[in-house]
């Protein structure tokens, strides 16, 4: 699940993370490893959309 504060959380800019569901009921310690990336697409100039 992704998690966005347009406005912040806590800070004057956007804050998006990524959350485990159900995390309460996961066993102590357990982890996972997760590949992502972030696009931003610019509709007017393709040229300038870029992927992190």
């Amino acid at each position: 699940r992704i998690l966005i504060f347009p406005k912040g959380n806590n800070v004057d800019h956007l804050s998006m993370y990524l959350d485990v569901a159900d995390s309460a009921t996961l066993p102590y310690g357990w982890s996972r490893y997760a590949q992502f990336s972030l696009a931003v697409v610019n509709q007017i100039h393709s040229k300038y959309s870029i992927r992190k």
